[in-house]
């Protein structure tokens, strides 16, 4: 074997070991993340099963309440059912994240859009700057 030759070889041996860490490393950490997330989530499905019900505002019923935390913003998706004889309009409502003393945290809006009879639409809002732990229930009003 030549000297170019070993050369090579130990350099390919050298990327192969630094791929091998990173992907180890990378590895490691989406782990990490998915655990966080996954408590994260519990404790907000306890919140959702035990403090967090259906909710009615002018006729729409607004219920599958969940709240989700991403990259430090709180997400809250509801779906909005038209339980009345008419169509409703497009309203905007506030959406107040609430703590265990029912002091209001954070305040989001949020569009329903224009629903006829017996229609159901999806609602959503985000707001930055709340811890997902502190939040016990919401309050929904017109504004």
């Amino acid at each position: 074997m030549s000297r170019n030759e070993k050369r090579l070889i130990l350099v390919l041996i050298s990327i192969t070991m630094i791929a091998i860490i990173v992907f180890t490393i990378t590895r490691n950490n989406k782990n990490d993340e998915v655990i966080d997330n996954q408590e994260q989530t519990a404790n907000v499905s306890q919140a959702e099963n035990t403090q967090i019900s259906n909710k009615e505002i002018n006729g729409i019923e607004i219920n599958n309440i969940n709240i989700n935390e991403n990259n430090g913003n709180i997400t809250v998706t509801a779906n909005a059912t038209n339980n009345t004889n008419s169509t409703k309009d497009e309203f905007t409502v506030t959406i107040k994240l609430k703590n265990a003393q029912g002091e209001v945290l954070q305040e989001l809006g949020a569009l329903i859009g224009k629903t006829s009879p017996g229609e159901t639409r999806q609602i959503m809002a985000t707001v930055g700057g709340v811890n997902i732990r502190d939040i016990e229930d919401i309050e929904i009003t017109t504004k």
